[in-house]
């Protein structure tokens, strides 16, 4: 029955990976390019966003930046403006997503990205990571195609366990299964790494794909939200203030900056929403402040009184529950993020892994077929 079972496992895991394998190295292909994204563009963009500062140079206020920005750029929609909390380094205006412009601080000087074409390069990689580069409602398609193909590759990992596993279970034949060697013959190197490299990369991967599966399937978000509960409701970007008229003064953006920094002595970053909506007085506005902590990924928010700039409400990032914290961190875990320069390195590795797993497992696939073919022959 074993052996039955173990020959039936064999020819799935071949077929799957067969079937599967070009498509599961593109995904650990740009898996590994987007893996330190952050830190390739942080230090593409050093020369602009490290500020050099003169001795005696004030800061202006936000109010100050934002009505000189508008002034000079009336034709630019920007909808948060994102404070650092370091006098060296640049602060943002975003526009959405993905678009966004550097701003100094000291004379709300706007600053084009200048790693455009870098920038493009790693959003084309998340394209073919997320989307095989489709396009438009074609998108669902390219997603489909992609989340059947880490299906796949989950499915490769789990069979591949089985039958790496031992059949003399003595600590002996576990060590050599484990052990990389580096054989003279090609099919023996093959065989060594394949096994090898699945084995030490198994429980990355397996995360990697476990976690690849949310962004493809509606069941499997229901699974995540049976296992860690739902997501936690992100507090509205804008709330009705009921108790100002439309021709009432709210707080200045520097009073929300002053109240959003006092509340969170440790923050690294605050996002100010500054779109048309957020500076119209009547409306309360979230506040985004960043801890720089990997896990969870989520930012704390506030939510301030515009007209007596109290905190009517918030969501500590580190008050979560545990549960809540796994839940908002799914990306990060999928990414390696979450655990920090050691859990991308980690995440990276995997990448190379899994693309070694897709060679030695074609190279090993074609030798049998050779083989076969030979044999018909003969």
């Amino acid at each position: 029955m074993k052996k039955k079972l173990r020959k039936a496992l064999f020819w799935l895991h071949l077929v799957v990976g067969i079937l599967a394998g070009v498509l599961i190295a593109v995904m650990c292909f740009t898996g590994l390019v987007l893996v330190f994204e952050k830190e390739i563009l942080s230090w593409a963009e050093r020369d602009v966003v490290e500020l050099k500062v003169e001795d005696g140079a004030e800061r202006l206020s936000a109010d100050v930046m934002m009505a000189q920005v508008r002034a000079e750029h009336p034709e630019r929609r920007f909808s948060n403006l994102v404070a650092a909390n370091d006098e060296g380094k640049m602060w943002t205006l975003r526009a959405g997503r993905r678009e966004f412009v550097y701003l100094n601080p000291y004379t709300a000087e706007v600053v084009e990205p200048p790693a455009a074409g870098l920038r493009e390069f790693f959003w084309v990689n998340f394209q073919l990571h997320r989307w095989m580069l489709m396009k438009g409602e074609s998108r669902d398609t390219g997603k489909a195609i992609n989340g059947a193909a880490n299906l796949g590759f989950l499915g490769l990992c789990i069979t591949g366990l089985y039958l790496w596993w031992p059949r003399n279970l003595k600590w002996k034949s576990f060590k050599q299964a484990m052990k990389l060697k580096w054989p003279k013959g090609g099919q023996a190197r093959d065989f060594n790494w394949h096994n090898v490299f699945g084995f030490w990369f198994l429980l990355p991967l397996i995360i990697a794909t476990a976690t690849g599966a949310y962004w493809s399937y509606g069941w499997a978000r229901d699974l995540y939200d049976g296992a860690l509960g739902p997501r936690v409701t992100r507090m509205p970007l804008e709330q009705p203030a009921e108790q100002m008229s439309r021709g009432a003064q709210g707080i200045s953006l520097e009073k929300q900056l002053e109240i959003a920094a006092d509340w969170s002595p440790e923050w690294k970053t605050i996002s100010l929403p500054v779109g048309k909506k957020a500076i119209a007085p009547w409306l309360k506005n979230t506040i985004s402040v960043s801890e720089g902590q990997n896990f969870p990924a989520d930012p704390s928010r506030l939510v301030i009184d515009p007209a007596s700039g109290e905190i009517v409400d918030e969501q500590r990032a580190s008050e979560l529950s545990t549960k809540e914290k796994w839940r908002a961190s799914i990306k990060g875990v999928h990414t390696g993020t979450a655990g920090g320069f050691i859990g991308k390195l980690v995440g990276a590795l995997a990448c190379v892994a899994g693309m070694l797993l897709v060679y030695t497992g074609f190279a090993l696939s074609w030798r049998r077929l050779a083989r076969f073919r030979k044999k018909k022959r003969a």
